[in-house]
């Protein structure tokens, strides 16, 4: 063969391969769970994009990702944008139906992780307050119901294997799982303080915060 025709054809074979690994497996999309998802992890994840909706996110990983069950996040928390309220949580099919992600590349983490998407691209700019305040009584809600310890909340690019920025280099894990285990300790206080009339943990963060409720998505 030919050198400069050998150069090409290892070319293509080397950029196939590349574009195999970039793409998220089949396998991790499946219709039908072999099991009810057990949710052991929370995955936090940027869109990388200024504006969104969960509609459009369905569309895409409909359309270009090949994703029969379309939206691959379980959550996504709007920024405003689309014709979204800012802080607007939309809840997606495959929470739902409890379907595992498709929002990681591992399968065996979309099968145990809940997938929570923020639109914006926080390697440029930063969520909103009133973002994070639906994110932190989203995320409140989710860890107490599956008992769910802080430590195992996690932005998409703390699993080894991911190979991401996401969800962004603006994003502090670390400011953020603070931020829940400083409100489990005021409420533990209040709690402790208030006797047989304490409030049922977790209730009274999300008036607290003010959070908007999750509504059901758009096709997702």
């Amino acid at each position: 063969m030919h050198y400069g025709t050998r150069r090409a054809v290892n070319g293509v074979l080397f950029a196939a391969l590349l574009a195999a690994m970039l793409i998220i497996p089949r396998g991790a999309d499946s219709a039908r769970p072999r099991r009810r998802p057990a949710w052991r992890y929370i995955v936090i994840h940027h869109s990388a994009t200024r504006k969104g909706n969960a509609f459009i996110m369905d569309r895409y990983h409909r359309n270009r990702r090949r994703m029969e069950n379309g939206l691959a996040y379980h959550f996504v928390v709007n920024n405003g944008t689309s014709g979204t309220r800012d802080g607007e949580v939309e809840e997606g099919r495959r929470w739902r139906k409890q379907l595992p992600g498709g929002h990681c590349r591992q399968a065996w983490l979309n099968e145990c992780g809940i997938g929570i998407c923020l639109v914006g691209n926080f390697n440029r700019a930063s969520a909103t307050r009133k973002q994070m305040e639906s994110l932190t009584a989203l995320v409140d809600r989710l860890r107490r119901q599956y008992g769910i310890p802080v430590r195992s909340i996690k932005g998409h690019r703390e699993f080894l294997g991911e190979r991401t920025e996401c969800p962004g280099r603006n994003f502090s894990m670390d400011r953020f799982r603070s931020r829940l285990r400083d409100a489990d300790i005021r409420e533990a206080r209040v709690n402790r303080g208030s006797g047989p009339g304490a409030a049922t943990p977790g209730r009274t963060a999300d008036r607290r915060r003010g959070a908007i409720p999750a509504k059901r998505g758009r096709p997702g």
